[in-house]
């Protein structure tokens, strides 16, 4: 996220939606780390526990753009059915 921020800039960074999840889940991620280091317990089945499920949509960006990747969930979900 901080090497896309410097190199796009704030402006342009924000322009892109999936970049804006991205801020979101970094700073979520951060916060829950931080807790995690200062000896808090999180709860598990509050909305730290949603976020780690959340961060998984970061996938569909890559699926978006990588054909071959986008092939593979194809024949995952074909071999789940």
């Amino acid at each position: 996220m901080i090497v896309k921020l410097l190199g796009l800039g704030f402006k342009e960074y924000m322009r892109d939606n999936y970049n804006k999840l991205d801020a979101t889940l970094v700073t979520f991620s951060l916060f829950e780390m931080t807790l995690e280091v200062v000896g808090r317990k999180v709860i598990a089945n509050g909305a730290f526990t949603v976020m780690r499920g959340i961060r998984l949509l970061r996938v569909l960006k890559l699926a978006r753009s990588w054909t071959a990747f986008r092939h593979l969930l194809r024949w995952l979900a074909s071999t789940v059915k």
